[in-house]
């Protein structure tokens, strides 16, 4: 029995095996063998049999024509003509396969409920989005072949994305979020590219923040149990009128990887803020963050901040922390702070409330000092006091002051 055998693959979110959906907006990636029979000898012929899948998908080698048969179900933006395909619709598509249409809503700038689990497709172009996920998993990523290609923006009209748990996880990768703005009431004056809260899991991979406005938490706002983890990301050029402008995390957690921070300000974290909440950060790049009050790059209030294998580079404060300003626990290990400014010193702590531990830190022109701890007692070696230290120090910072080791 003759088979014409298909190869294809996933190319675009929401679809699944090698299926060429029309309603999915897949985009057909497959190409053609010669027809087989039982004992593997082909035949020249272009018409499929009639029990043929198109987007059945099997282990074999490709012949080299791509170019699928008329009678083929294809996408609406697949040009028979040159063979190409072109992307420039917004679709969802839930977990039994339904597609919903929403390029014309992405486009003029509808506010959007999902309360559905499925995949949020963004073809390259720029969207108007003020988009919010209730209770639901969902995955966002944008179809271009970089993130720059593919951006959705709220125009300053609101927050771009908001998510509303409990326990609902987010994936969003591969796109570009920008001109978010908080600056209202409530609610709405935190998170201006994305809010998260309720016990909400935030995954994002390969996306760039860049000049969202809020309160607080301009690029991410991140409350009541949400944890993010962060990868491959870009934060630039957000500014708050409050704290964090790149991330802000109140009671919730974040972990962020190979990420960097760079132009962004606020009063006090530029970079990341935190209160009573966890973060982490590993290998990264801060760099030109500035704060009018404290903590040039983060502030830690009564949380924990754990960073590793990280450079921060020209930081500043007004005040207090050129830096970083914490009244919690910070610990640092083979991180280089080069260039800061501020009142005090690129390190501000209360050493009462927690503690400074460095391994392998190296300061290079802190102005005026490496560290500064506001304790009770007097001078350096008696508590509170200016500390500076050599290349690859190591050392603890508490109420007793700064000790070497």
């Amino acid at each position: 029995m003759l088979q014409r055998i298909w190869i294809c693959g996933v190319v675009l979110a929401g679809c699944s095996g090698g299926k060429v959906d029309p309603d999915a907006g897949c985009e057909p990636d497959c190409e053609e063998t010669a027809p087989t029979d039982d004992t593997g000898a082909t035949e020249d012929t272009t018409e499929p049999a009639d029990d043929t899948d198109p987007g059945s998908s099997q282990d074999d080698t490709a012949s080299g024509d791509t170019a699928p048969p008329e009678d083929t179900d294809l996408p609406s933006y697949y040009n028979s003509d040159t063979g190409e395909v072109s992307c420039d619709s917004v679709t969802f598509t839930g977990l039994d396969g339904a597609v919903v249409d929403y390029t014309a809503a992405f486009t003029d700038g509808t506010e959007i409920e999902l309360e559905d689990a499925g995949t949020l497709s963004f073809c390259p172009g720029e969207w108007f989005v003020r988009l919010t996920v209730k209770e639901a998993d969902v995955d966002i990523v944008g179809l271009g072949e970089t993130r720059d290609e593919t951006v959705i923006s709220a125009g300053e009209l609101g927050t771009v994305l908001s998510f509303r748990g409990p326990g609902q996880t987010i994936n969003l990768s591969n796109l570009v979020v920008e001109r978010g703005a908080a600056l209202g009431s409530g609610n709405r004056s935190s998170g201006g590219g994305l809010r998260c809260t309720d016990d909400t899991n935030i995954n994002i991979q390969d996306v760039t923040f860049t000049r969202n406005r809020a309160y607080d938490g301009a690029a991410i706002y991140a409350a009541e149990t949400c944890h993010v983890a962060i990868y491959d990301t870009l934060f630039a050029d957000n500014d708050t009128v409050d704290d964090g402008a790149g991330v802000r995390i109140d009671g919730g957690s974040a972990e962020v990887y190979d990420s960097t921070f760079s132009g962004n300000t606020a009063r006090d974290g530029a970079a990341a803020f935190t209160i009573y909440g966890d973060m982490s950060f590993e290998n990264c790049i801060f760099e030109d963050n500035w704060a009018s009050y404290y903590g040039g790059a983060m502030v830690n209030y009564y949380g924990t901040i754990e960073v590793r294998d990280s450079t921060f580079i020209d930081h500043s404060a007004s005040i207090s922390g050129g830096v970083f300003f914490t009244i919690g626990d910070l610990t640092l290990e083979n991180v280089t702070l080069d260039t800061s400014t501020a009142r005090e010193a690129a390190i501000y702590t209360y050493g009462s409330y927690g503690a400074v531990e460095g391994v392998d830190v190296t300061f290079i022109d802190s102005d005026p000092a490496d560290i500064y701890v506001y304790a009770t007692g007097g001078g350096p070696g008696g508590g509170g006091g200016a500390y500076d230290f050599e290349p690859n120090a190591s050392f603890t910072c508490d109420n007793l002051g700064c000790e070497t080791h």
